[in-house]
């Protein structure tokens, strides 16, 4: 049988999973029972004055019990991928995921394959996997994060400032969470802008003129000193500076009115306002390191800024798809060729947005890339993907849009649905 102390672990989730009344804890209680079952039998087995059971035996039930407590997992995060998938793109991956199945392939190779070896790595891959589940289901309770809408890393520094919550440590969770969301805002509202307006020029129309000094002196600065050119013109702002950027007043007001509230659909400005307002007294109290200050900061204050700062990541992720959906392919003025035009608001701002045009060599060129390999596509990181295919943001995005709008049947394009703003391109 299993220590005392694993029983009784068992039982206390268990019996914290059967108080539940979200239907997928049934769910997650029925393949935890199964893991847990098959481990006491193979705990039995390994522990008895002779090992019943034979290698292959043994090798089964250790498969079949790692399998059931992973779709145990599955349930709970509602990943919906088979077992031996499930870690391949999840945000944690048990250390000892890799010496199982190390163990597992090289002892079956084996005239003698080792019953109690392939038990000890069994044994801690087990057990990891049920501590990990357990902590993520008691956690769930003190904030929950969903595991659809947010990139890996995302919920893993959502996961670590949750633990610095939980254990009332609110200085680090609210620097934790700070520091993502500044990167985050800094980095969408480029991509956003590279996309509808194009280069430099007109994208600096879309940003308050108040700012534009804080934006023209730091290169200056930064090629006095020698330091690298930044793409990115928003990474000389301060945080404060996104709120008129994002809301007005002035041209933010029109940025606000087409492109981000459609963004952030369901906060109005009010919402929006309140929120930025919030980011920013808790990243500039968190930035100079007053801590005490966060110590005494209400408990419910953190806690909602957490909140809904995982609500403002997840509808940033989700926009690009939006973008894709919306796209319109129309004549460009005073030319006979047609570009792209990537609006949310129904080309009600068509006056300030600049086409892409699509060159048939790029196309194919793209095209080409695609059909050899499977892609990963993160809408959310121009730079990466420029780089990557040697192409502009914009024009790689046109042509997903029409791979996706005109019919190229020879490619299978999925959208990960629990880690958006990435697709996979693949052929069929």
């Amino acid at each position: 049988m299993p220590e005392r102390s694993e029983i009784s672990e068992y039982e206390k989730l268990r019996n914290y999973i059967s108080k539940k009344n979200d239907t997928k804890f049934s769910d997650v209680k029925y393949w935890l029972e199964h893991s847990f079952d098959i481990h006491k039998r193979i705990v039995s087995e390994i522990t008895a004055p002779y090992i019943h059971a034979t290698y292959n035996k043994m090798e089964e039930d250790c498969k079949d019990s790692i399998d059931a407590i992973t779709k145990a997992m599955g349930y709970f995060t509602g990943i919906s991928v088979s077992p031996s998938e499930f870690w391949n793109d999840f945000w944690h991956v048990p250390q000892s995921l890799h010496d199982f199945i190390q163990v597992y392939g090289s002892q079956r190779k084996l005239p003698d394959p080792s019953s109690t070896y392939l038990y000890g790595s069994y044994q801690s891959l087990f057990l990891e996997i049920f501590n990990f589940l357990s902590d993520q289901i008691y956690k769930t309770d003190i904030l929950p994060i969903p595991y659809d809408g947010l990139k890996n890393k995302e919920i893993e520094v959502l996961n670590e400032a949750r633990s610095d919550f939980a254990n009332q440590d609110y200085p680090s969770a609210i620097s934790k969470t700070t520091r993502m969301i500044e990167s985050k805002l800094r980095d969408f509202i480029y991509s956003v802008f590279v996309l509808q307006y194009g280069d430099r020029n007109h994208r600096m129309q879309r940003i308050p003129i108040k700012l534009h000094e804080y934006i023209n002196k730091n290169p200056v600065k930064d090629k006095r000193y020698a330091f690298e050119f930044v793409g990115n013109e928003l990474t000389y702002l301060n945080r404060h500076q996104y709120y008129p950027i994002l809301l007005g007043p002035g041209i933010g007001s029109d940025n606000w009115e087409h492109t981000f509230s459609r963004v952030f659909l369901g906060w109005d400005y009010v919402k929006m306002a309140s929120y930025m307002q919030s980011f920013f007294k808790f990243n500039l109290t968190s930035s100079h390191n007053k801590i005490e200050v966060l110590r005494k900061a209400r408990p419910s204050d953190i806690y909602d800024f957490i909140i809904n700062s995982i609500t403002f990541l997840v509808m940033i992720n989700k926009c690009y798809f939006a973008f894709l959906d919306n796209a319109k392919k129309l004549e460009i003025s005073g030319s006979k060729e047609s570009g792209y035009y990537f609006s949310l608001d129904n080309l009600k701002d068509k006056y300030s947005l600049q086409p892409v045009r699509v060159s048939e060599e790029n196309e194919k060129r793209i095209l080409d890339l695609f059909k050899n390999r499977t892609n990963t596509i993160d809408f959310s990181d121009p730079s990466s993907l420029e780089q990557k295919y040697s192409i502009s943001y914009r024009e790689l995005f046109a042509i997903i849009f029409r791979i996706l709008k005109e019919n190229h049947s020879n490619f299978d394009i999925k959208n990960a649905k629990e880690h958006p703003p990435i697709i996979t391109i693949s052929m069929n």
